[in-house]
């Protein structure tokens, strides 16, 4: 039994660390100091946001070929993947930064961020 006791304590460690899921990463945010935070959801503010910046004809809209970012589905499934939160914090200079062209008002950037932070509920 105690040539086994290595063996046990080796399989339990995999199966202890194989059952932990990873926490997604938390991201800085750079809050301006007149950004009103007091209605961060995806309902009334994120929507808008992302209606503005990502999900306009030509872009990330039904029909483009692109991630359709007028469903919260294909946008909670974008961040979950990564990509999307890795586009928005690339430099407006960079080749793959999202929005293409422009800097997101750093408003509406520190909403999107806490948004994400706080695991992007959909209510």
């Amino acid at each position: 039994m105690i040539k086994k006791l290595p063996y046990i304590f080796f399989i339990s460690l995999l199966i202890a660390a194989c059952g932990k899921e990873q926490s997604p990463p938390v991201y800085p945010v750079a809050v301006p100091a007149d950004c009103d935070l007091s209605s961060v959801n995806y309902p009334h503010s994120i929507r808008q946001i992302i209606g503005k910046n990502c999900a306009y004809s030509g872009c990330h809209f039904p029909g483009n070929g692109n991630y359709d970012f007028t469903t919260y589905e294909a946008v909670a499934e974008r961040i979950r993947s990564g990509r999307f939160t890795e586009r928005i914090l690339l430099p407006v200079n960079h080749s793959l930064h999202m929005p293409v062209g422009f800097a997101m008002d750093s408003c509406e950037l520190a909403k999107m961020m806490i948004w994400i932070n706080n695991g992007f509920p959909e209510n």
